[in-house]
């Protein structure tokens, strides 16, 4: 399961029983599951590569901003350079490894809007995955905090429960020196409080989580000197906004 996108790295995991409560890194190997069927896993490959994409444009943005940041003149480092990823696919593949893990992981769990066993995950869970249909707000990709350093050269991945029935409700994910949360469940987010993963100190909370980031800006000295930018198939008409609309600045 994305096999390729964890080559040489390791990854963090949280958030399942197994773990009493601790994050632990582990090695690929260990934690590698094979849910799909080969046809199913060629079919949802692309995800697999968009996913490698976004991480390794984060990883030249991140290394860009340090090269860039040691110039003399500020004008050398003044024309913004945009990459783009595709938001859409990202997202899918954030809810495919979600399924994935749980399945592998936590038999014994439950989904929290259908409350069936893991292995049935909600129908429209699965048709969104397939692009056969698609994750309506406030399901989808939520963009939680800002840059952390720490977190660049691995993956941090754990599910996320409901405080009360502790089915599953979305998955964390340390992604590239961020962090995202992928939520599927119909439940409001602003329902609940979404603790940022162990180690990492965030000067966002959850009521700053922005629902299907549109553009990520890079500053040195205040100069916005990187961009990313989220393509998405179909930008909702009713999204979610947060203060500053779907446009953060990293710090």
């Amino acid at each position: 399961m994305s096999r390729g996108l964890w080559t040489g790295r390791t990854v963090r995991v949280r958030g399942f029983s197994w773990l009493k409560g601790e994050d632990k890194e582990i090695g690929v190997e260990s934690f590698q599951s094979r849910i799909l069927c080969e046809r199913h896993n060629h079919e949802l490959s692309p995800l697999d590569a968009e996913a490698q994409r976004v991480l390794d444009t984060l990883e030249q943005i991140v290394s860009n901003l340090r090269t860039n940041a040691t110039l003399k003149s500020r004008n050398a480092y003044r024309r913004p350079k945009t990459w783009h990823v595709d938001g859409s696919k990202f997202e899918r593949w954030a809810a495919k490894v979600l399924v994935g893990l749980v399945c592998a992981e936590e038999s014994d769990a439950k989904w929290h809007d259908t409350n069936t066993q893991v292995l049935e995950p909600p129908v429209w869970v699965v048709q969104a995955i397939f692009n056969r249909g698609e994750l309506r707000p406030p399901a989808g990709l939520h963009f939680a905090t800002s840059y952390q350093a720490d977190l660049v050269s691995g993956l941090g991945i754990g599910p996320l429960s409901h405080p009360v029935s502790k089915e599953i409700v979305g998955r964390d994910i340390s992604f590239g020196g961020f962090r995202f949360v992928i939520w599927l469940t119909h439940d409001p987010m602003e329902s609940f409080s979404i603790p940022p993963p162990t180690g990492v100190v965030s000067n966002l909370n959850e009521s700053d989580l922005k629902y299907r980031l549109e553009l990520l800006r890079f500053p040195i000295r205040n100069v916005v000197n990187q961009k990313l930018a989220f393509v998405w198939d179909q930008p909702p008409s009713n999204h979610i906004v947060a203060s500053g609309g779907r446009v953060i600045t990293a710090e």
